[in-house]
């Protein structure tokens, strides 16, 4: 089993999107990205929304070459809404390609059960739509092949009574391995979501992290998910990314809480080190600002914007690798899969 991150935070953005290869099967889980509008006063960094540009950019190649979508939930870091969103580039156009391929199977969030008003709301665009075969996640478990999915009944979006509502974890396995994806379970903000990591077992894990960046986010929050964070059976098998990572002291914070293994995000699975940007975004601007009328311009699509934003996605540390990365796909995929 390979898992490649497209978007997380430790590679410039915000999301959790990941592209499973199975034993059988092509899996792209929550296919979207996203950028904080404003973090310490600024709006994106022209870095930030380059990183954004080649995630998006992968997220619609890998999708070409996917025959299973997973949607965990509807928040815009892993949900790619049918409005337009510059910084994330992706527009009406691009939501009806991402989800409406009638090969493609769509395996999302219950959209009437445990689910909070923003996110229904969300969610009906997908589910309203004809002709697609889309099926509940929510506690069940779908088999294709040789590969078993197994999804968490819903899990509050951190701690119990959580706002921002609920999501699902998934267990992907095959004959030879298995990943845990946590989605966004804050944490472990709640003991249902560890209680479902520690019974279902995996030889990889994906967490994201609490959320210490958030001033909503409490020390004794904090404090109880690193409890349960260092409760999970295969500690040693944990990946961490996402939430955590917008904070910029997330490596101390590791440490603090005797977590100390150089290689723990995403972005060492490309074995690239991680650059997280939102968190330094005051620094990126003192050190390459940006004219004032950098962002009208670029909501215009202004060429020359756009071609200096490519530019600066190109020199990005895992550009290469994930260009390798594809075509070794779809190499693969010509002889294994037919959609």
């Amino acid at each position: 089993m390979r898992v490649i991150p497209i978007a997380s935070e430790s590679l410039g953005t915000r999301g959790l999107s990941l592209f499973i290869l199975s034993e059988d099967q092509n899996i792209l889980i929550d296919p979207s990205v996203s950028l904080a509008p404003f973090r310490n006063g600024y709006p994106p960094h022209i870095q930030e929304i380059a990183a954004s540009y080649l995630s998006r950019h992968y997220i619609m190649k890998f999708w070409e070459l996917a025959t299973i979508i997973i949607q965990t939930h509807y928040h815009a870091d892993h949900y790619s809404l049918s409005i337009d969103r510059p910084y994330e580039f992706t527009n009406k156009a691009i939501a009806n390609t991402l989800y409406s391929h009638p090969k493609k199977k769509i395996l999302a969030k219950d959209p009437t059960k445990n689910i909070n008003f923003n996110q229904k709301k969300r969610a009906f665009w997908l589910w309203k739509r004809n002709g697609i075969p889309l099926f509940v996640a929510d506690g069940n478990t779908f088999v294709f092949g040789r590969t078993r999915i197994v999804f968490s009944a819903a899990l509050p979006h951190g701690k119990l009574h959580s706002k921002q509502g609920w999501v699902v974890a998934v267990l992907i396995s095959d004959s030879y391995e298995s990943v845990l994806i946590s989605s966004d379970i804050v944490g472990p903000g709640s003991d249902i979501a560890l209680k479902f990591i520690n019974e279902n077992p995996a030889d990889l894990i994906i967490i994201d992290g609490p959320s210490t960046y958030h001033p909503k986010q409490t020390t004794k929050d904090t404090e109880r998910a690193f409890e349960r964070l260092m409760a999970v059976n295969d500690i040693e098998n944990v990946i961490i990314d996402h939430h955590l990572l917008r904070d910029l002291e997330w490596k101390t914070i590791l440490k603090d809480h005797s977590i100390s293994r150089e290689k723990i995000t995403l972005a060492s699975l490309l074995d690239v080190p991680p650059f997280c940007l939102e968190s330094k975004r005051s620094l990126l601007y003192n050190q390459t600002p940006l004219d004032s009328l950098f962002h009208s311009r670029f909501q215009s699509y202004d060429k020359e914007i756009i071609n200096k934003i490519r530019r600066v996605a190109k020199a990005l540390p895992h550009k290469l690798k994930m260009d390798n990365l594809f075509k070794e796909v779809f190499e693969r995929s010509k002889t294994k899969f037919i959609l």
